[in-house]
């Protein structure tokens, strides 16, 4: 495993990632409405085959070289359905999103390769718990809601939720720092070159997780609502 080959193929992923979205985001804008109503079904069903990519790839990181590109493919087209909703509401609130997302990513990696910021022990051990804590209470929430138990303003566009959000957009950027480091050093421990693919994958997975934060939080800003 080098930093160069882990670089390459975070960049053939993301280049996967911009070509399904792209052919989606005109399936949907094309005018032809049957053609936008079964982009935006497929797009479902690919969110769905795109996390199963990803779980499988943390139970089977060796597997990477082959489900990286399958997540990276299926989560172009699951963004794009996202997003194409919400830039009918509001024009310009993806390609905002998609800057943001890109040009927080750009300073956190030179901030660590300039050394402004440093990984420490405690600073990775802390990011992991409350990112661990994050998506325990995301899923008890979420089964709560399957069986009737809500939490009124948490996920309804008003204060609460913004906070949540904002939280989550925090944890999303400082797990890209790790990120930046773990690629780093492994490519210095002579990992088996597969470890590239499963670098990549979860820069891409990271990245992802940035970006649906930042695309609901300008959502909400704009005036976004939606009912527990």
């Amino acid at each position: 495993m080098t930093m160069d080959g882990t670089v390459n193929k975070a960049g053939l992923l993301l280049g996967c990632s911009i070509l399904t979205a792209a052919y989606t985001w005109m399936q949907i804008f094309s005018g032809n409405g049957a053609a936008a109503m079964a982009a935006l079904n497929v797009a479902k069903i690919s969110g769905m085959v795109g996390m199963a990519a990803a779980v499988t790839s943390m139970f089977k990181p060796q597997w990477s070289q082959y489900t990286a590109p399958v997540y990276a493919l299926c989560k172009g087209v699951a963004l794009a359905g996202m997003s194409a909703v919400l830039e009918m509401m509001y024009p310009g609130i993806a390609m905002n999103a998609v800057l943001l997302t890109f040009s927080t990513a750009a300073s956190l990696f030179v901030a660590l390769k300039t050394r402004i910021i440093t990984i420490t022990d405690r600073f990775a051990d802390t990011v992991r718990a409350v990112t661990g804590g994050y998506f325990v209470a995301i899923m008890l929430v979420f089964l709560g809601s399957l069986v009737g138990l809500r939490l009124p303003g948490l996920f309804s566009g008003g204060p609460l939720s913004i906070c949540v959000h904002m939280v989550a957009a925090g944890l999303a950027a400082a797990n890209l720092l790790l990120d930046f480091d773990m690629i780093e050093r492994m490519s210095y421990q002579r990992l088996p070159k597969w470890m590239e693919w499963y670098g990549a994958q979860s820069l891409m997975l990271t990245l992802v997780w940035m970006y649906t934060e930042v695309l609901q939080l300008l959502w909400m800003f704009a005036g976004g609502r939606r009912d527990d």
